[in-house]
């Protein structure tokens, strides 16, 4: 490519200017690399080949566009149908053009001017397939009567008093924007490459404080300042080796970190903006659909040891553009240059600082682009939904060189505790990894008072603080006190939001562990585990009213996610067990879509209650099997707790459906899996102890099953970890409905009054192959009939009566069955 480029005499002189991009190219990248490596370089081939043959140069590759210059105007316009031309041909690639011409400065082999800021702008305003140049080239053009031209209309920039007019090719074959879609692209600009930068990715900051309309964007907080809305999309990376994207993202996390410690900005979570990476979207759309008031865009061009960022700052409810400016620095003064940004957004807004948040928005994380670059390459390992064992330690090791390299690196040292932390705390849940686990713990601690002794009072050391106390020292109190600290100092933090709201389903308080859970929704609505959290604790606290609308909420913002149908027909089946909410769940799982991001499990689990609820065992055998299968193969095979938990149950319905051969594979399947060590493949951990007395009850050994399960009990009720605590009190009473009859409706009183239970009247009445002696106990029936809402449901389908098997239903034979 380089054979192009030539170095034409410094100075000022006047040229053509063409720009060229290509559209939507880093959305391709992420679907299919392969295809837009592919469509990449045959861009750069075809200019390279065009801009010669047209006489003239390329200045610069930039990612996936390009700058090049042409002594007159006539041969940049036909160097640009040329390619267009060339374009349109499969494999086609979605190109846009703009040129302008006028004076332009050349230094080395950049050039610099407005001339080469009016024509980025005027590509940026285009479609893939359009040829869109201004007046000035209209006019050196026009005499040509082979070529058609279009007036799009005039349109203000910035630095320019007059409008300026905007024209087509309107050739055969040549695309022609519409005036509605290039007014949505148009905001003012600064300074070399303006939009044209800022339009191969984006940063966005956005601020979330409601949901149905721009008047509930800007609120209050306790002390009664104006809070704004404002949230932040991924860094445009326009570097040109792609491999410094983690170097944008780096930028884009930190500039988000800083606004997120202003208590008077609301900043929506980088999870909640990543899918607007390259968004052509309307700003008022996305604004409107995140609840952000006020839309930040920009990108980052790494080059040897310097840096350039544009960010721009938009009121998305006006569409107006309140600020923009380039910054250049180099890569050990990055962090001046985030600040100045951060701070000029604060100042556009007048948003209200105080003395300690100031000296926050002006902390330098370090001046060692060593340190950064691992810092934040494991920090994008670490902000994954689930990080895996390896991964883990991997993002340590970058972690502890970044560190070796700036001892003062307080940000580097509190993630570093965090991970230990992490890591120890997995270790402890291993077999035969004590050892390792105890000095994960000294390193996480070693970490945390180096974070300690550099920054004790910064938001990421208190929830490092937080972290370890909770995770390494299991001192929930003491947790509980450094979350809320770091919530002072960063009240936007949705991570820590979590955290917090746990330790409160620790202790019971379940109103208070809801709040955390809707702040970090309100903060970060399109994170998986947020509305995890939230849904658990409405599930949690028996709120399952409230559940439907969070998931229909949830589908309006991922509609591929069609699971979520059926998930809320459920939930509004518990919440008022008619028989009617039941046929409405049912015709849910039977007319759901099985679309790419549908989460089959979700479905088949469901569609395992309707047969169960309707005595098809053979449809809930063939249901339950795939989820099997599936549940082993997510875990490489390797059985977990949970497996083996769902296997015993399986175990128990084939004994009492006559199969008992199947039953006894399965069960000496468990027996064998049991013995295995638990590792990092066992995901869905808890006490595999707890499963011993099932075991032996399925093996003929009632005695000693009992003996168990009696010395287990209290064992069980005392842990109150989330989620192991709630899954392990419901195994509990699964084991005393198989187990222990007698005691079924005891053990369900305490399993439901119990701080962490995820175990109500409503899942038993839904759930009747898993509880048929609970089911068919007086005092629950009785507690049934005084509440009122499922006696319908149970009366139509009988299900307080038949117990596992439906009337009518005939035993097979030993080894009938086909499965």
């Amino acid at each position: 490519m380089n054979e192009t480029r030539q170095n034409p005499s410094a100075g000022r002189q006047l040229a053509a200017i063409l720009f060229a991009d290509i559209a939507g190219y880093t959305a391709l990248m992420q679907k299919d690399e392969a295809t837009a490596s592919n469509l990449l370089r045959r861009f750069q081939k075809e200019l390279e080949k065009k801009v010669a043959e047209n006489n003239g140069n390329i200045v610069n590759f930039y990612g996936d566009g390009a700058l090049c210059v042409f002594p007159v105007p006539i041969d940049a316009v036909r160097c640009a149908m040329e390619l267009q031309t060339a374009f349109g041909v499969a494999p086609r690639v979605p190109v846009r053009i703009g040129l302008h011409s006028g004076t332009v400065t050349y230094e080395g082999d950049k050039i610099f001017g407005d001339s080469v800021n009016l024509a980025s702008r005027i590509e940026s305003m285009g479609i893939p397939g359009a040829v869109l140049f201004s007046k000035k080239i209209r006019d050196d053009i026009k005499n040509n009567p082979d070529l058609k031209i279009r007036l799009l209309g005039s349109f203000a920039f910035k630095n320019v008093e007059e409008e300026m007019e905007v024209f087509a090719l309107a050739n055969d074959g040549f695309a022609i924007p519409k005036r509605k879609e290039m007014k949505g692209k148009l905001q003012p600009e600064s300074n070399l490459f303006n939009r044209w930068l800022v339009s191969a990715l984006a940063i966005v900051l956005l601020a979330l404080t409601g949901w149905w309309g721009w008047g509930k964007m800007i609120s209050t907080n306790d002390a009664g300042d104006v809070v704004s809305t404002i949230a932040v999309l991924p860094f445009s990376n326009l570097s040109t080796d792609p491999k410094n994207e983690f170097y944008s993202s780096g930028v884009h996390e930190d500039i988000l970190n800083k606004l997120a410690g202003l208590q008077n900005l609301k900043v929506i979570s980088r999870t909640s903006v990543v899918k607007y990476r390259d968004s052509e979207e309307d700003l008022k759309d996305i604004g409107k659909r995140l609840g952000a008031r006020y839309i930040v865009e920009g990108s980052v061009m790494r080059m040897e040891d310097q840096v350039r960022v544009m960010a721009r700052l938009f009121d998305a409810s006006t569409d107006q553009s309140l600020w923009s400016e380039e910054y250049n620095s180099t890569l050990s003064d990055v962090f001046g240059l985030q600040s100045s940004i951060a701070q000029k957004i604060a100042n556009t807004l007048k948003t209200k600082i105080n003395e300690k948040e100031k000296n926050q928005l002006n902390a330098v994380l370090t001046r060692t682009p060593e340190a950064y670059d691992n810092f934040i390459k494991a920090r994008n390992i670490l902000n994954a939904s689930r990080v895996p064992y390896e991964k883990l330690k991997q993002a340590i090791g970058l972690l502890n060189k970044a560190v070796a390299a700036d001892g003062q690196f307080n940000e580097g040292w509190a993630l570093l505790a965090i991970a230990e932390s992490e890591l120890s705390a997995q270790e402890r849940e291993f077999d035969g990894k004590e050892e390792e686990a105890r000095l994960a713990a000294d390193r996480a601690e070693a970490a945390l008072q180096k974070a300690q002794a550099l920054n004790p009072e910064s938001a990421v050391t208190l929830r490092a603080q937080g972290y370890f106390q909770l995770k390494v020292k299991e001192d929930e109190i003491s947790a509980l006190r450094s979350y809320d600290q770091a919530l002072e100092a960063n009240p936007n933090d949705y991570e820590t939001l979590l955290d917090q709201g746990m330790m409160y389903i620790y202790m019971g308080k379940s109103d208070r562990a809801l709040s955390n859970f809707t702040r970090a929704f309100d903060l970060n609505k399109e994170n998986g585990f947020v509305n995890y959290m939230l849904k658990t604790g409405y599930d949690m606290s028996r709120q399952y009213e409230k559940i439907p609308p969070l998931l229909e909420l949830l589908l309006e913002l991922e509609p591929e996610k069609t699971h979520y149908k059926v998930e809320a027909a459920y939930f509004q089946f518990l919440a008022d067990g008619s028989l009617e909410s039941f046929h409405a769940f049912e015709d849910a799982v039977q007319r759901v879509e099985r679309t790419e991001k549908c989460d089959t499990r979700t479905v088949q689990d469901n569609q395992a209650v309707v047969a169960m609820v309707n005595g098809d065992f053979e449809s809930y055998f063939n249901y339950w099997t795939g989820t099997w299968d599936r549940h082993h193969a997510s875990h490489g095979n390797w059985s977990c707790p949970m497996i083996l938990n769902d296997e015993t149950n399986q175990a128990r319905l084939l004994i009492e459906y006559g199969n008992e051969k199947l039953a006894a594979e399965i069960i000496e399947t468990a027996k064998t899996s049991a013995t295995r060590p638990i590792n990092e493949n066992s995901v869905c951990i808890f006490d595999k102890q707890v499963l011993e007395p099932k075991l032996d009850f399925l093996s003929g050994d009632s005695l000693q099953a009992r003996r168990k399960f009696e010395t287990m009990v209290s064992k069980v009720m005392q842990n109150n970890k989330f989620p192991r605590g709630a899954v392990e009190k419901m195994v509990l009473l699964q084991t005393a409905d198989m187990v222990a009859p007698d005691r079924v409706y005891d053990i369900y009183q305490e399993v439901m009054n119990a701080p962490v239970s995820i175990v109500g009247m409503e899942k038993i009445c839904a759930d009747p192959f898993t509880y048929p002696n609970l089911l068919k106990h007086p005092k629950f029936l009785a507690e049934v009939r005084q509440d009122g809402r499922f006696v319908g449901f149970l009366e139509h389908y009988d299900l307080h009566r038949r117990g596992l098997i439906p009337a009518g239903h005939h035993h097979h034979e030993e080894g009938g069955n086909s499965h």
